[in-house]
């Protein structure tokens, strides 16, 4: 849109213009034809002055801003068309002068924060060349030196931190992992910035964590131990007793007997858990895999056949072989089996087998009762009980599933567990595949 200050100018430049040609036309004078050009030289030169000026000041503003120094403004008028330009300037001084101010006062929080972190952090570019790193990261690696651009496997050399510095580095997606560094626990993360081509890493202690966990375990361990000798004797007891006893107290007698006997299995298992929480040496034994779970599956035939549930292992043909732990291995299948008798009154419990170059796969799946879909993701902890209200007298300890993971994770396999509430339950267990025992 025309400012009204020049549109009025080029009004009177025009009507001075006309005249000028009526001037002419009326009294001859040929010299009134450079009246116009005379006043148009004059408008031309007081537009081009007032321009000028407001783009040097213009430019002085921006150069001034150039420089880091955001006070200066341009002193606004109000005749001429550049003027918005100069406004559209101030405006952006003014909003990016509060967004240096911002800047600055997160910069300043954030060096406060960094500068007394405990945790050790580093940044380091795609070369490894280390670009910023705490004081936590001096004080674990002591033969850092701030400012020499060391590289990172200059500085670190604990092998399992190294490695897992390369894995995150060729590929961002690798998890949060578990570090010994000095017998001292840390756990690991790194994130990459693909802005700047950047790692960022960080390692927090969780030696306290570990000390607590360590001390629960203890716990268990010690108040297992404790209670084995005087549940022992109550069983004993109770079963000396029951031969003399009068027959109305032989009823409170098998109730303490029974009591005793859930007792001295929770026991059991809370030792049973404890070993393997221990991640002992394990006695590692090539074995024929269906031969294995028959041997299993004959512990229940008893069972089996006085409920009426049957048990089949599926896919026997090429059985492979696997290198386990015989006894640990058992357990798992034991607590399976025993978890899946316990909620399946009709039908029974299917092994299934499957084996390629990489892996070895086996499903227990059983027509039980099933697990509620809110349940599963806690069906491996310890104590946890998927439906409260089911019957005491038929629900376990609570630690076979968690058991059954322990054993697993020693045989560096995985387990999953889907479920369908009255169409049973199924458990998929995978296990890396020994070619030397095939």
């Amino acid at each position: 849109m025309i400012n009204n200050n020049l549109f009025l100018t080029l009004i009177i430049y025009f009507l001075v213009t006309c005249l000028s040609v009526v001037a002419v036309i009326l009294l001859g004078h040929v010299y009134l034809l450079f009246l116009p050009l005379v006043i148009s030289f004059i408008f031309t030169l007081m537009i081009i002055s007032r321009i000028d000026k407001s783009i040097f000041e213009m430019t002085d503003v921006l150069l001034k801003a150039s420089r880091g120094d955001f006070s200066g403004r341009y002193k606004a008028r109000i005749d001429w068309e550049i003027e918005p330009l100069g406004l559209a300037i101030n405006d952006l001084l003014e909003n990016f002068t509060h967004l240096v101010q911002d800047f600055k006062a997160d910069r300043e929080e954030l060096k406060i924060l960094l500068d007394n972190i405990s945790e050790a952090l580093w940044i380091q570019n795609k070369d490894g060349n280390l670009l910023w790193t705490s004081h936590g990261f001096g004080e674990l690696f002591t033969n850092y030196t701030p400012h020499s651009g060391q590289r990172y496997w200059e500085v670190i050399l604990e092998p399992g931190l190294l490695d897992y510095v390369k894995e995150v580095v060729a590929n961002p997606d690798v998890q949060i992992r578990e570090i010994v560094i000095d017998h001292n626990f840390y756990l690991a993360k790194g994130i990459r910035n693909s802005n700047n081509d950047t790692h960022v890493f960080i390692l927090q202690s969780i030696d306290l964590l570990k000390q607590t966990e360590q001390m629960k375990k203890d716990f268990m361990i010690n108040l297992a131990h404790e209670l084995r000798t005087p549940l022992t004797a109550i069983k004993g007891f109770a079963e000396a007793v029951s031969e003399t006893a009068a027959k109305d107290n032989l009823r409170y007698l098998n109730i303490i007997r029974n009591h005793t006997d859930r007792l001295i299995s929770l026991v059991s298992d809370l030792q049973t858990l404890a070993g393997l929480e221990r991640l002992p040496q394990l006695n590692l034994v090539p074995i024929n895999l269906v031969t294995f779970l028959e041997n299993v599956k004959a512990l229940y035939q008893h069972t089996l056949d006085e409920r009426g549930l049957y048990l089949v292992i599926e896919n026997c043909e090429d059985a492979p072989r696997l290198r386990v732990d015989p006894f640990k291995f058992e357990q798992i299948f034991i607590n399976l089996i025993d978890n899946a008798l316990r909620y399946t009154e009709s039908g029974g419990i299917t092994l299934h087998l499957s084996a390629s170059e990489q892996q070895v796969g086996i499903k227990v799946c059983d027509t039980g009762k099933g697990i509620e879909p809110e349940h599963l993701p806690r069906i491996f902890e310890r104590f946890y009980v998927a439906d409260p209200s089911r019957n005491r007298s038929i629900s376990g300890t609570g630690l076979g599933l968690a058991i059954v993971k322990h054993a697993v994770l020693l045989h560096q396999g995985t387990i999953e567990v889907k479920s369908e509430p009255g169409k049973g339950t199924c458990f998929s267990l995978l296990f890396p595949a020994d070619k030397s025992v095939q």
